[in-house]
């Protein structure tokens, strides 16, 4: 890993430790959950790592734009740094969320585009 990805990695885990809540198990909101974990898949901690494998394992889409695309992402960037039961949730959740993906959403880029389709 380059010097500014490990820093930005370090940064996203100092976050995460700042805003994660146990008791729901998430860090601000799912988004931040994911980023959280992929940073925590990269410690050099294995108590860390299996922390980002738990929250991966554990995650749920709450929506059809950035968490499944977050999720697609782990799943072709990193697959050798998790579970394959993480992997099947993560599989699981993005195909829940194909329907609600292919519906226009308010505010989101490209709602042009879905619309026209």
């Amino acid at each position: 890993m380059n010097v500014t990805a490990q820093r930005l990695t370090d940064w996203t885990r100092e976050h995460g430790r700042t805003w994660y809540d146990p008791a729901t198990r998430l860090c601000v909101g799912p988004r931040d959950t994911l980023w959280y974990a992929i940073a925590l898949l990269f410690s050099t901690e294995s108590s860390e790592q299996a922390l980002g494998d738990e929250l991966l394992r554990e995650a749920r889409s709450a929506d059809g734009t950035h968490t499944p695309a977050t999720m697609l992402a782990i799943l072709l960037a990193i697959p050798e740094k998790i579970s394959r039961e993480t992997t099947r949730n993560l599989e699981a959740q993005i195909q829940r969320s194909l329907p609600e993906a292919a519906y226009p959403h308010e505010g989101t880029v490209g709602t042009e585009m879905a619309v026209t389709r």
